[in-house]
């Protein structure tokens, strides 16, 4: 918030204008280490859905079903299994907030997840390596990409 009050919208006769809106919520995203990527309304919230509230659903799922198990975890438990349940931590303001205000999106994205998870049980179930595989490289080659995005974006 206090990001947000550090910007002013000018605009004639108290009015606003496109242009300041966007110079106001393009200086947000910056203060807050964000590139502002320009992109239609529904376009961002698909995307948003997919980055932020996926992740966060998934995280929440992954420390609910540990719940479940009842049973001792921390001897098992290993960065990944900490880094996947991070978000599982968020305040729950907060990721109401995410979830709940782009529901649509979000269930969309969790719809597509479920269709994922089916595609690796499915794989595994049958014991076939070589979906298994397939899955894995393409998984593999996404985040190498999302990577080398990431880092070309940055720098």
């Amino acid at each position: 918030r206090a990001s947000l009050r550090a910007h002013t919208i000018r605009g004639g006769r108290g009015g606003t204008s496109r242009a300041d809106a966007v110079a106001v919520v393009r200086g947000v995203g910056q203060d807050a280490g964000g590139v502002p990527v320009p992109c239609a309304g529904d376009v961002h919230d698909r995307r948003v859905a997919l980055t932020s509230g996926l992740p966060l659903a998934a995280a929440i799922a992954l420390a609910a079903v540990a719940d479940e198990l009842g049973d001792d975890l921390v001897p098992f438990t290993g960065p990944g299994f900490r880094d996947t349940t991070r978000l599982a931590d968020t305040s729950a303001d907060l990721a109401e907030a995410l979830l709940l205000a782009n529901a649509g999106n979000v269930v969309a994205a969790l719809g597509r997840l479920r269709g994922a998870l089916d595609a690796i049980e499915g794989a595994v179930a049958e014991r076939d390596a070589s979906a298994l595989r397939a899955l894995l490289q393409r998984a593999t080659a996404v985040r190498a990409r999302l990577c080398q995005d990431i880092a070309a974006r940055v720098s």
